[in-house]
């Protein structure tokens, strides 16, 4: 049996994410504006520098997230006293 654990929670975040740039038609006017700064009419690989350059496309993608989180909550429990200084 194939493992999909990470499957499901990258095709939610991306359902998302297509589903606010469809809510939102501005959002998705810049996002192509700025793609089409950075990638201009190249047909080249792209780089990691190229992708450094998407700062609004990670804004973006960073808000869809957080808006609709693929894991919506962190079960933690503290087992011993942590002092926090600075406070």
């Amino acid at each position: 049996m194939p493992d999909i654990a990470g499957d499901d929670t990258t095709a939610a975040a991306m359902s998302f994410f297509f589903y606010n740039l469809a809510a939102n038609p501005e959002v998705q006017d810049r996002l192509a504006e700025e793609v089409a700064e950075v990638f201009g009419a190249s047909d080249g690989a792209v780089t990691s520098q190229d992708l450094a350059q998407l700062k609004y496309t990670e804004r973006v993608i960073k808000e869809s997230l957080r808006l609709y989180p693929s894991v919506p909550l962190f079960a933690r429990r503290i087992n011993e006293e942590l002092p926090i200084t600075g406070i």
